[in-house]
């Protein structure tokens, strides 16, 4: 009973006294009334009735004190009939229970005609507690009794019965509300008349609202019409499984497994399991199966797929067009790897062994004569040609490690291996480390043998001027001083650690100086390895961290002075010395009900033990302070300052407080949680028969055994009940998964969390194994620590998950090793999946960070608004897009040309439900058509310009769609004057005509006839070194090219670029050199065109001066004959008279 606000109650003797004078009506009885027209007894009738009865009778007088005490209530009491029973009724009753029986006299007082039944215990002759049934009558008035009667049996038995049952009901109970599927036990008309907390949840209902229901209610009509409620087979006895479409109070719908059957109470049952997550992961993995096998008939790269034994058993079109062989050719048992001559000659069998013995990738490049190898096999083909192929094969293991099948790439990469052999590599290996800073740095080869260590680390170990290279710790450490020898040792133990885990670590290490003084480290270890897995170099780098350690130690040591009183913050803390209070944390002051600590200072400690524990609380107090040894944990009643009861859990610990003796009590209030155990009682019969009769494994075990199982987990594991009951809890786990199962068992049983849900094997009686699911918790079972589990048989499931899982795992490890990129977008053009491939072209390294982003996001923003617009389009009209060439941005900012397929998918109701797409890389192939058009342009140029000058201006635009011309002259060297001139000069900075050629960069690239590419750096040094001489402003990054003729470098062609040091790689001058022949030829062509019009033009500017000369001449000549022809012509005149004829003749 609670007891909360409990006043002392009143004696029974108190009460008779103020019942004292009460007027009230004699209480009929048939004991004694003469009244009545039975027959009377007598005196000795009526005691010989009284004291052989089975029940007994006291009768208490208006003192409290006994009046009369039936043989009958005696023997019940354990006391002879003549031995006087020395208790009064108030010391007899059972302190908790006096407060009710004296508010049952009372009522009776009050009330006369009242005869309450009551239940209470009463102590025995040998001092236990005997639980009795009592009504009581007032006979206050009845003369000669004047007393209170007791009419009362004993029922101790009856109550430890009920108790036990109330336990049982208890067990069964909470094993149907931890079921993980949703149970209904309904009347013969579908009324819920039983649910539990699972089936709130799976319905959105209340458990008040599901009570109110109807199990048709929880489907629509169509569903109900559909799929019928059949009572008939259930009342023939049958279990009945279906699955139906259940309609949530939100107007959700889910679906469901129901497992349905009738119970012996004539009720019905049904445990209801969602499955809607696991048919939309089965219709999602349906919906990957077809991703992945599109991805594989429509990918650019070439494969086949092999069975363990080397035969062929697919290919995809790419394969087929690559080799020119139809599929049918070498599909199925037609075609072995291992059978073809060419393979054989080429060593490809014995590399492919290592995959197909040691389940490792493998990748080779080969020189392949397709003719041959389809000779060896007898295969058709259409192309017989012979080509360079990059070659990749991989494994793929099933679930229990062994070889299912190998794949194949190949790759053309014959025009990649020709590019390869013209072009030439450089390798510039590290020069130095950074010998500026304080921190110690060092490089190590796979086999931990240091390569390269800074002046700091070789400072700290005392290895200055030593030689170190290829040498490790522990060769080290006899080298420098033997203080350094155990620092050296431990340095390779934890390099060890550092390529075991495989990751980055980092630790602490103490490192001894020749001082004698110990300095903290803290080092970080980089592991690196090669593709194979291979160990490939380790990088360390270690800081001194010595100041900081003092300072976290000094922090330690401050700190533990406070350390054992706010260790047990969450819980109620006080100290207490000489029966005072000294200190209580808020924890304390808000369990005792007190709002500061002012209110219980001066309160002395037992004032807050409650009697029935004080003597207890007192030995406790004198043992801990006597012997300084902590208390165990006890459990006691305390007061609150209201005089509120309540139940705490308690440990002392002796400790210094404030300099005296003291003791440290933590305290947690646990009287709700006793309420709660007293609180969980219900019917034992329901829940025995839910147990007994769900479809699902329902067991506890207990000391490793198992002590109780229903008959579902029987059928589940084969065994019978009894067969169980004498195995260990693991036994019926197969033996991968024993060890895993005992352990979590042991935790259950020990009362500790345990992971409370997971998928393992079982081996049945007959040696069969199953895959169940299991649910478990800790229990209390016969008052201690038990385990408690669900378990369901998903063997079926499993099954098919596999197989779904490890046709998953083939197409995901054949996508994640195209080089195409491979994307999957929903309908939102979100990216869900995104391979390898394109991963490395949008710079991340998890596909985490590309996962649930739009081109907007991952792209730049034109690049990025163009791909999103074609997703939408995709996915609007369900029509594929093909070979769309797109140009984006790589992670080093260099434009990459894709050429991009965008497929839509549909879902099983053919409508949209995202895309696919796959792009190759075609930058190379764009790259070259550039190059083609720029010749192109620049041969063109030659036949349309009039001059020099429009050919460079050309020159210089076409040059600049491959890379930065803003600067750009073009030079010619004069090998007379040693002279350099520009024809075409175009600069930010400068405007020089003509320069020496001696010590110019320039006149370098000429005098050496090879390019040069150097940045500022590389300038001024070479000009500190007296190699070259600055002309004009210094630049960041220039680069040249000589211009040659005939195998003579007769100018140069130079770009260079004030503003970014990062303007020209390599590559353009790969470019520059390929073009430059063209232009030099085109150059000289145009120089000699314009040579011949300048002389055609000085001949025809002589052969003018001649004519003008002879013209000349001539007119000189001429003039006076001129006169004379005038004056003949004038005689012949018929206008002249003859006066003016007779004047000339004259």
């Amino acid at each position: 009973m609670k007891k909360k606000n409990l006043q002392k109650p009143a004696t029974s003797s108190e009460i008779m006294t103020k019942s004292k004078g009460k007027v009230s009506d004699p209480v009929r009885m048939s004991i004694g009334n003469n009244n009545q027209k039975t027959p009377a007894f007598d005196d000795i009738s009526f005691q010989s009735l009284i004291e052989n009865a089975p029940d007994g009778i006291t009768l208490i007088d208006r003192g409290g004190k006994f009046r009369y005490i039936s043989p009958s209530a005696k023997r019940i009491f354990g006391y002879a009939v003549d031995e006087e029973m020395p208790l009064t009724p108030d010391q007899s009753t059972h302190p908790e229970d006096l407060p009710m029986v004296m508010g049952a006299i009372n009522e009776v007082i009050s009330n006369p005609t009242l005869v309450p039944t009551i239940r209470y215990r009463f102590i025995n002759r040998d001092g236990s507690w005997r639980w009795i049934e009592s009504t009581i009558s007032n006979l206050l008035t009845m003369p000669g009794i004047e007393s209170i009667a007791f009419n009362f049996r004993d029922i101790s038995e009856r109550k430890i019965a009920e108790e036990t049952l109330k336990q049982s009901e208890e067990k069964f109970r909470m094993l149907l509300e931890m079921a993980t599927d949703a149970f209904f036990q309904g009347d013969a008309g579908g009324n819920f008349i039983t649910v539990n907390s699972r089936s709130t949840e799976l319905t959105g209902y209340s458990r008040e609202e599901l009570l109110g229901m109807n199990i048709r209610q929880l489907f629509d009509t169509g569903e109900l019409s559909h799929k019928p409620l059949n009572y008939n087979k259930l009342n023939q006895g049958e279990t009945l499984i279906n699955e139906r479409l259940m309609k949530r109070k939100d107007g959700s719908t889910v679906v469901i497994e129901m497992h349905s059957r009738l119970m012996p109470d004539g009720t019905y049952q049904s445990f209801f399991r969602d499955i809607t997550q696991r048919r939309k992961v089965e219709a999602e993995l349906e919906k990957q199966r077809r991703f992945f096998e599109q991805m594989f008939l429509q990918s650019a790269t070439s494969m086949q797929i092999l069975d363990p034994e080397g035969w062929c058993l697919r290919v995809n079109p790419k394969l087929c067009e690559l080799f020119g062989v139809d599929p049918g050719a070498i599909e199925g048992r037609v075609y072995n790897i291992f059978r073809d001559r060419e393979i054989i000659k080429n060593g490809i069998d014995k590399t492919l062994e290592t995959v197909f013995r040691d389940h490792r990738m493998a990748e080779w490049e080969v020189f392949f004569d397709i003719a041959s190898a389809a000779e060896s096999m007898d295969i058709a083909i259409k192309d017989k040609k012979k080509a360079w192929f990059a070659n990749k094969a991989y494994p793929i293991l099933d679930e229990n490690g062994k070889l299912a099948n190998v794949i194949i790439q190949h790759e053309d990469i014959t025009g990649r291996r020709n590019v390869e052999e013209a072009l030439r590599t450089k390798e510039e290996q590290l020069l130095s480390l950074i010998n500026g800073t304080k921190d110690i740095i060092c490089f190590k080869d796979g086999a931990g043998r240091w390569l390269q260590a800074n002046e700091a680390d070789l400072e700290l170990f005392g290895l200055t001027g030593v030689d170190y290279y290829l040498k490790k710790d522990s060769e080290l450490a006899s080298e420098t001083h033997p203080i350094y020898y155990q620092a050296f040792m431990n340095c390779e133990k934890s390099d060890e650690i550092a390529w075991t885990k495989g990751v980055l670590s980092v630790q602490d290490e103490e490192i001894p100086g020749v001082d004698g003084k110990l300095k903290t480290y803290e080092v970080i270890k980089t592991p690196l390895f090669n593709t194979d897995g291979s160990r490939k170099g380790l990088v360390v780098f270690g800081r001194d961290i010595t100041s900081r350690k003092t300072s976290e130690q000094d922090l330690k040591e401050s700190e533990a002075k406070y350390r054992q009183i706010v260790e047990y913050l969450p819980d109620a803390v006080v100290v207490h010395a000489d029966n005072r209070v000294l200190f209580a944390n808020p924890a304390a002051l808000k369990v005792l009900g007190a709002s500061s600590f002012e209110e219980i200072r001066n309160i002395p400690v037992l004032d807050f033990v409650h009697p029935d524990s004080r003597e207890k609380a007192m030995q406790r107090i004198k043992t801990v302070m006597e012997t300084g040894v902590p208390s165990e944990f006890a459990e006691e009643k305390f007061f609150r300052l209201n005089k509120e009861v309540f139940d705490v859990e308690i440990i002392s610990l002796p400790v210094k407080y404030m300099g005296q003796n003291a003791l440290q009590v933590i305290v947690r209030d646990i009287t709700s949680r006793k309420h709660a155990l007293q609180a969980l009682r219900e019917s034992e019969d329901k829940f025995r028969t839910l147990a007994e009769s769900s479809p699902y494994a329902i067991m506890i075990y207990q000391d490793d055994r198992w002590v109780y199982t229903n008959p579902a987990g029987a059928r589940i594991s084969g065994y019978s009940a009894e067969e169980l009951y004498n195995m260990n809890f693991w036994d019926i786990s197969s033996s991968e998964y024993r060890k895993l199962i005992r352990e979590r068992g042991k935790r259950r049983q020990e009362g500790l969390s345990a992971v409370p849900s997971y998928e393992f094997k079982i081996q049945m009686k007959g040696g069969a194994e199953r895959w169940v699911y299991l649910s478990g918790s800790s229990i209390l079972y016969r008052g201690r620590h038990a385990g408690i589990i669900s378990i369901i048989d998903i063997t079926e499931r499993k099954q098919a998950e596999e197989a779904i899982q490890r046709e998953r795992i083939l197409l995901r490890t054949l996508i994640d090793n195209l080089p195409d990129t491979i994307y999957f977008k929903d309908t939102g053009c979100r990216k869900i999946v995104a391979n390898r491939a394109d991963l490395e072209l949008l710079g991340m390294h998890e596909e985490s960070e590309a996962l649930g982003k739009t081109d907007l996001d991952l792209i730049g923003p034109e690049a990025g608004k163009r791909g999103f617009e074609d997703d939408l389009e995709v996915i609007r009209t369900g029509k594929p897009l093909i070979n769309s060439e797109d140009d984006v941005k790589d992670p080093d900012g260099k434009i990459r040309w894709m050429l991009t397929s965008k497929i839509p998918l549909h879902d099983e109701n053919g409508q949209v439900s995202g895309l696919v797409g796959i792009g190759h890389d075609i930058t190379e192939r764009k790259q070259a058509e550039r190059i083609q058009r720029v010749l192109f342009q620049i041969s063109n140029a030659v036949l349309v310009t009039n001059d020099l000058e429009q050919l460079f201006l050309i020159i210089r635009e076409q040059l600049g769609t491959l890379l930065d011309t803003t600067n750009f002259y073009i030079a010619f060297y004069d090998e007379k004057t040693d002279m350099l001139s520009s024809p075409y000069f175009r600069d930010e900075k400068d405007n020089i005509p003509e320069w020496p050629a001696a010590k110019s960069a320039t006149g370098f690239v000429i005098r050496h006839n090879k390019s040069l590419l150097a940045d500022r750096e590389e300038i001024e040094k070479l000009n500190k070194s007296g190699v070259l001489e600055i002309v004009g402003e210094i630049c960041q990054e220039w680069l040249g090219v000589p211009l040659v003729v005939d195998g003579r470098a007769i100018g140069a062609l130079v770009v260079q670029s004030y503003h970014n040091p990062e303007a020209y790689s390599q590559k353009d001058v790969e470019v520059l050199e390929f073009v430059s022949h063209q232009i030099s030829l085109s150059i000289q062509r145009k120089k000699a065109e314009q040579d011949l019009r300048d002389a055609l033009a000085k001949a025809e500017e002589s052969d003018r001066l001649k004519t003008a000369f002879l013209n000349n001449m001539s007119h000189e000549i001429r003039t006076p004959l001129n006169g004379i022809l005038g004056f003949t012509s004038l005689l012949d005149d018929p206008d002249t008279t003859p006066e003016d004829k007779e004047y000339f003749y004259r």
